[in-house]
């Protein structure tokens, strides 16, 4: 093996080359997500420090002490190591497949929510290499059908942000998605200025965390009296009708604006 090869190798010239493929591009929330880590050798044999699987979203966060810094940031949620060290030998190609299991509150791509993958391989004495792959995150039915709810009631989906995690909210991810509800017509229009919704699912529950923002006056907005703040617990093994969730939603907003 000549020194030139190696230093090459060392720069990523003539290194190898990696590759994820999913069995599938769509995923539920919780769901468990396939696929194989390909990885062609190059010009020289390499010594692998570790292979990784993590999960990141790229997300529009809201500074909740300023309300309006808010900034585009790429997080990390979740990580998973898929090889331990080992030598991958010059011009042999390897295969490593995986079976994951994805948060049950993984951020649900609406909006400018990005989930991606990121295969990254660590190379000793050389640059490590890396792969993304976007991933499309479909909600709960649970969710979903809270969603619809929603849209029942003539309320929209308006804006898509994350605050971190904490305060109560029963969560391991670093951030938890907000959805902002706003009147389209309906009963609540003139009543209501928006309706801040966070789901987290958990493997037997999903909580929805309500923040009703009534239709009020200067001084009440600037004081924030305007502001309702609402948890609902919703059981995964009990059985919703599309028409108990529309009337849960109508009492909770009617009770607070």
């Amino acid at each position: 093996m000549s020194f030139f090869k190696k230093a090459l190798a060392s720069v990523g010239i003539g290194s190898l080359k990696v590759d994820t493929i999913f069995d599938k591009e769509q995923v539920q929330a919780g769901e468990q997500i396939t696929g194989k880590v390909y990885l062609k050798s190059g010009n020289v044999d390499q010594n692998i420090n570790k292979i990784e699987i993590r999960l990141y979203a790229h997300v529009y966060i809201k500074d909740e002490d300023t309300e309006n810094n808010r900034a585009h940031q790429e997080i990390e949620l979740w990580r998973y190591a898929i090889a331990d060290s080992f030598t991958i030998k010059k011009e042999v190609d390897e295969v490593f497949e995986f079976d994951l299991k994805l948060p049950n509150d993984v951020p649900v791509s609406f909006g400018d929510s990005k989930v991606y993958m990121k295969t990254l391989v660590y190379i000793d004495n050389a640059i490590d290499k890396s792969d993304r792959d976007d991933l499309l995150i479909a909600p709960h039915p649970l969710q979903e059908q809270c969603m619809h709810a929603f849209e029942e009631l003539g309320l929209y989906l308006a804006e898509t942000e994350f605050e971190r995690a904490g305060y109560g909210i029963p969560t391991e991810l670093p951030v938890v998605q907000e959805l902002e509800f706003k009147p389209n017509g309906g009963h609540f229009r003139g009543k209501l200025d928006e309706l801040e919704v966070m789901f987290v699912a958990a493997e037997d529950k999903l909580y929805v965390l309500l923040e009703i923002d009534k239709r009020g006056n200067w001084l009440q907005e600037m004081a924030g009296y305007d502001e309702r703040n609402f948890k609902l617990v919703l059981h995964m093994s009990e059985h919703y009708s599309q028409q108990k969730l529309v009337e849960m939603f109508y009492q909770i907003i009617t009770e607070n604006i």
